[in-house]
């Protein structure tokens, strides 16, 4: 390919039939031909060819709101559209991230904050999600314990919460229990 390009000749002046054409390597950095150099050779099977009419995939609602720094709109908007809980979580870790969880959850009235609740009602005993949502369940138990009572919608999604939590604790005390019999077990007969 080197050797195509170094014998190749470039045309530097198109002026009719008095074209000037001179070796690619007596072009001179910074000139017009330097820079059309290679636009007249013919890609060979092995060279790459740019795909220029691939369109930009347009991004979600969130992504857009993340990246204008909107936080309260990039999680309403991910908790309206119904996404799966890994690209929720994958929100929330961006707004713990970026330092703006507290703000996010604060101030906010019955509507906007019942999503929230009950998408962690729904997910908290997932192994996968439930380190980042138990963190924001301790942030909205925080910010909105001294206002409890005052909804009955959401007095019963954090008795749910509280519920489905202690139902959680006590499943992995039992199975911390079982898993110290099996090590017993597994000791005694000499299968460690």
């Amino acid at each position: 390919y080197q050797r195509r390009v170094r014998e190749a000749v470039v045309s530097t002046q198109s002026t009719g039939d008095d074209a000037v054409k001179r070796p690619i390597s007596a072009i001179k950095p910074g000139s017009f031909a330097y820079f059309a150099r290679g636009k007249n050779i013919a890609p060979g099977q092995k060279d790459g060819i740019a795909d220029s009419g691939a369109k930009r995939q347009k991004l979600s609602k969130y992504d857009q709101h993340l990246k204008k720094f909107q936080y309260t709109e990039a999680l309403d908007s991910v908790l309206e559209t119904r996404q799966n809980a890994e690209v929720v979580v994958s929100v929330l870790q961006e707004l713990f991230r970026r330092d703006a969880m507290k703000s996010v959850l604060s101030g906010r009235n019955e509507q906007t904050l019942a999503p929230i609740l009950s998408f962690i009602v729904r997910n908290v005993t997932d192994p996968k999600h439930c380190t980042v949502l138990v963190d924001v369940a301790h942030i909205l138990t925080d910010l909105y314990s001294s206002v409890l009572g005052m909804s009955p919608a959401i007095d019963n999604l954090f008795e749910r919460l509280r519920r489905r939590l202690q139902w959680e604790i006590k499943a992995q005390e039992q199975y911390m229990k079982l898993q110290g019999a099996m090590e017993c077990i597994f000791s005694a007969s000499g299968l460690e």
